[in-house]
């Protein structure tokens, strides 16, 4: 599995390469936005820059906050799908050495404090207090 940070966290590719068929974005999909959801339009920003910048943080969010990931050493790859008021879908690339198999797993993180974001800028301060939460600097 490839480390893709100085803090050694694993990090692939394989899962950038591929597109579910359906879509978190547009609101269909079993995760997907509400369709009326004022973040909905400008999730595919949100989703570039973290997926670009901020990769590591989403695997300790996978692992902090979310229900699946128990191990980063078994995580060979986190991206954002999208993000919502209620929070934002990730998806995990999570492989097992032993048997030479992965598996895609969609985790929906709810905002910090059962929060609803209306605006970029609520997104903003709530990956920054995710991030504080697991013992990052809150600069998103």
């Amino acid at each position: 599995m490839p480390s893709g940070s100085p803090s050694g966290l694993p990090l692939g590719s394989s899962v950038d390469d591929c597109k579910p068929a359906w879509s978190a974005v547009n609101g269909t999909g079993p995760f997907g936005a509400a369709e009326d959801d004022a973040l909905t339009a400008m999730s595919p920003n949100v989703v570039t820059f973290m997926n670009n910048t901020h990769r590591q943080d989403l695997a300790l969010y996978a692992l902090n906050y979310g229900n699946t990931l128990k191990d980063l050493a078994l995580l060979d790859n986190v991206s954002l799908l999208s993000i919502d008021a209620m929070g934002a879908v990730l998806e995990l690339l999570i492989c097992c050495e032993s048997d030479d198999s992965c598996v895609a797993i969609l985790e929906r993180l709810p905002w910090p404090n059962e929060a609803t974001c209306t605006s970029v800028d609520d997104v903003v301060a709530a990956f920054g207090a995710m991030s504080i939460g697991v013992g990052l600097s809150g600069d998103i």
